[in-house]
């Protein structure tokens, strides 16, 4: 009877040994026997206990591998996210899932995407907190998950956290949270949550921790290959700017070219008529006033083409200083009175105060002339063209009112944009290059003001220049 035992007993270690055997080789499907309950068959139950273990780990990290070859298919980082929330609930259990990543500065971890199928989030992209002092700056150094199985217990112990009230506002009550690394430095954590407590009593956490390092890697990716993407069509639509004002300059430029040969066929013909001795002593004086007119309509035309490529290179920093406002504007008045006078224009621009403001008395000469320029234009012959300095707020504001066809709503909308031309043409054949208005917008953004206009069809325009801060002297 003792020799049947012994030899029992050996059979079963035999087996024992087979068991352990097929276990090494990665062979999980056989059980060890348990029978009879002495104490040999505390070893069998040992190696099945491990075979099942080891089963579940080469199962999840199965899954997990082909989870990431499918997750890794996608490109955009939002994308690669969803398909992380749909398919990982074969490995994890969860409600939730969230990611934060650290800012450049290291100080606060932002949300950047969030999903959940509980109802509304009280923490969706872009929620930032401090990470200096959290909970979440522990894991970052740690380096290890974190399992909170009941989170309306930890805010009884951590009243002041206020993403754990709003999460428990969301309906959950227990969470994961794992540190993501690239190239061993954290960069972010990854959420899982749970609408039920101790949801991850009974897991371990090297689980979710290989799991943190397979997503780490593949968000990374996907978060460049975003920013990649995000810089293309960034550039695509600054080439497709720069392709239409370009487009649009060439086109204008066009109209101001072609603008420019009628002033000049006129001075040619003046000459010509000169030179062949056609015109006596006081029809030559006429005529030439007349073709110095014309110079002086080419010269605006050119010198706008020319100040609007020097506006877009001008900065004002080094040449501001303070400048007398009201000096500057009927300078400008005092020069364009003779423009003016040809149609019989009045400019009505009377004041003996003096406006100090800071500023650029080059670009503010050059705004103020654009504004009062494009008042002569439009206006009919022997209208008035009234000029105010004037309080406004905290700022100076200088208002050009004419008595010209007024603007479209349409119009209002376009007029301070580069080579833009209304449907009113100028009343006495002047060129225009669409670039006026826009170089006085430019001129007040250099000086951290801004430009407008109010105008209804018929009833003419008024516009203004406004320019920050006021003080008298």
């Amino acid at each position: 009877m003792a020799s049947a035992e012994k030899h029992q007993r050996q059979d079963r270690i035999e087996e024992y040994i087979r068991t352990a055997e097929r276990i090494q080789s990665g062979d999980f499907s056989g059980e060890a026997p348990i029978t009879p309950p002495d104490r040999l068959s505390q070893l069998g139950v040992a190696l099945n206990t491990l075979s099942s273990k080891l089963d579940k780990s080469y199962q999840e990290l199965h899954q997990l591998d082909l989870l990431t070859v499918q997750i890794e298919s996608g490109f955009l980082l939002d994308d690669v996210l969803e398909r992380i929330f749909i398919d990982f609930r074969l490995l994890i259990p969860y409600n939730r899932m969230g990611v934060s990543l650290v800012e450049d500065d290291g100080s606060t971890v932002r949300a950047i995407w969030a999903r959940t199928d509980l109802g509304p989030m009280e923490i969706q992209k872009g929620y930032s907190a401090p990470l200096k002092g959290s909970s979440l700056e522990q894991i970052m150094n740690t380096g290890e998950p974190r399992i909170l199985n009941d989170l309306e217990q930890y805010l009884e112990q951590n009243p002041g956290s206020e993403s754990t009230t709003r999460i428990l506002q969301e309906g959950i009550r227990s969470s994961l949270t794992c540190p993501l690394k690239i190239s061993g430095v954290p960069v972010g954590f990854l959420f899982f949550s749970s609408a039920e407590p101790d949801t991850y009593a009974n897991v371990h956490a090297g689980v979710f921790r290989r799991i943190a390092n397979r997503i780490s890697a593949i968000v990374e990716k996907a978060r460049l290959v975003s920013e990649l993407a995000q810089r293309e069509a960034e550039l695509e639509r600054v080439n497709e700017a720069l392709a239409l004002a370009s487009a649009m300059m060439n086109r204008n430029l066009g109209r101001a070219a072609h603008d420019l040969r009628s002033p000049l066929h006129f001075v040619r013909g003046v000459l010509e008529l000169l030179a062949e001795g056609l015109l006596d002593g006081v029809q030559a004086k006429n005529r030439i006033r007349e073709a110095m007119a014309q110079c002086d309509v080419m010269e605006g035309m050119l010198g706008e083409v020319l100040a609007g490529s020097s506006a877009e290179r001008a900065t004002v920093d080094a040449a501001m200083k303070e400048v007398d406002l009201v000096d500057v504007v009927s300078g400008v008045v005092h020069r364009m009175r003779l423009v003016a006078s040809h149609k019989y224009l009045t400019l009505d621009f009377e004041t003996d105060e003096v406006i100090v403001v800071e500023g650029h008395p080059e670009w503010l000469r050059r705004a103020v002339n654009n504004l009062i320029s494009n008042a002569i234009k439009f206006s009919p012959r022997g209208a008035t063209i009234t000029i105010k300095v004037a309080p406004d707020e905290d700022s100076w504001r200088v208002t050009v009112r004419d008595e010209g066809p007024g603007l479209t709503e349409a119009e209002i909308g376009e007029v301070f944009r580069p080579y833009t031309r209304g449907a009113a043409m100028p009343t006495g054949g002047e060129g225009q290059t669409g670039l006026g208005l826009s170089i006085v917008k430019h001129v007040a953004d250099l000086h951290g003001g801004n430009v407008g206009v109010s105008s209804t069809v018929g009833n003419g325009a008024e516009f203004w220049l406004r320019l920050p801060g006021k003080s008298e002297a």
